[in-house]
């Protein structure tokens, strides 16, 4: 079972847990820090309950109600010997900015995180301006850090991270669906509005889609 977006803000709220689980799919328990999940809640891959389909036979994105950029601070975690970030997530300014909504204990979210930097770099190498920021949901600082700091030097070695305090400040502008679980996905456009919203892990056969979605978007 994995963990839900909106259990993981609730939480700041103080809401009861439903049940218990955490994002791993590999039959281990979540760690200390993981965070319960909610009854119904979509499917990882696919968003919808109940439901399976393959990552190249859906659609890259879906559009939101609504979303905008949220203006607001957030804590970034780093490696010793790594670069810290900005102390807010740059939207607009003439690039796209996806962002990962994302846990270290979370096993789909760092299984894909190697796929996500090697798109980076290949969609900007294709003239895509494109920002990606990974956003931590982790409870405790002290386990992101944990993470990464072990994580290979091309690897990501710094995040972006939103305490319990700072979640629904960021989560509500931007319009992720309620118990949508990790990871997630939030694309925003150049004009800083949000674009669509990626539920599930992406897949290397997904990269078609994804390039399609940035090429119609820059006619």
């Amino acid at each position: 079972m994995r963990a839900s977006l909106a259990a993981l803000v609730a939480g700041a709220l103080g809401a009861a847990p439903a049940s218990l689980g955490g994002c791993r799919d590999d039959g281990a328990p979540p760690g200390p820090s993981a965070t319960p999940s909610l009854p119904g809640a979509p499917d990882a891959a696919t968003g919808a309950p109940g439901t399976s389909a393959s990552p190249a036979s859906r659609p890259f994105c879906r559009e939101p109600a609504s979303g905008l950029a949220p203006d607001s601070l957030v804590e970034t975690v780093y490696a010793p010997d790594a670069k810290a970030l900005p102390g807010r997530v740059r939207f607009g300014a003439w690039s796209f900015t996806w962002v990962v909504f994302w846990a270290s204990w979370c096993k789909p979210c760092y299984a894909e995180i190697p796929r996500l930097l090697g798109w980076r770099e290949r969609l900007v190498a294709e003239g895509v301006p494109l920002e990606l920021a990974f956003v931590s949901v982790d409870d405790v600082r002290e386990e992101l850090a944990a993470f990464l700091e072990v994580q290979p030097p091309a690897g990501l070695r710094a995040s972006y991270w939103l305490p319990l305090e700072l979640r629904r400040a960021w989560v509500d502008p931007i319009g992720i669906p309620d118990r949508t679980k990790l990871p997630a996905h939030s694309l925003a456009d150049p004009a800083g509005r949000v674009a669509c919203h990626f539920l599930g892990s992406v897949e290397d056969v997904s990269y078609a889609a994804v390039a399609a979605f940035f090429a119609a978007r820059r006619r």
